[in-house]
């Protein structure tokens, strides 16, 4: 998840356009819970025991939580566009 920020961060402008939609899209696709756990921890910059403390569950159904989503994104994104390179499990 990290490379995808630094890759929006460092892109040029058309191209981070198309990733920042993709990535827009990819999250649409998920779980409404999924979905916030992500933007919590990716975007807002909590730690998933903050984000679990948010959404009220406990931080290690969170962290769980997480692991399934960011597969599940991750998934997503390479079926839309072929964005991603690594395996799945090297995504931070």
């Amino acid at each position: 998840m990290q490379r995808l920020a630094d890759d929006l961060r460092s892109a040029p402008p058309e191209a981070a356009d198309d990733l920042a939609v993709s990535v827009r899209d990819a999250i649409a696709s998920l779980a409404d819970d999924d979905a916030e756990l992500i933007r919590l921890i990716y975007w807002d910059g909590l730690a998933s025991h903050e984000a679990a403390a948010v959404l009220r569950i406990n931080p290690s159904t969170a962290r769980t939580r997480l692991a399934s989503a960011k597969q599940k994104l991750m998934s997503a994104l390479r079926s839309a566009d072929s964005i991603l390179d690594e395996p799945v499990s090297s995504v931070t």
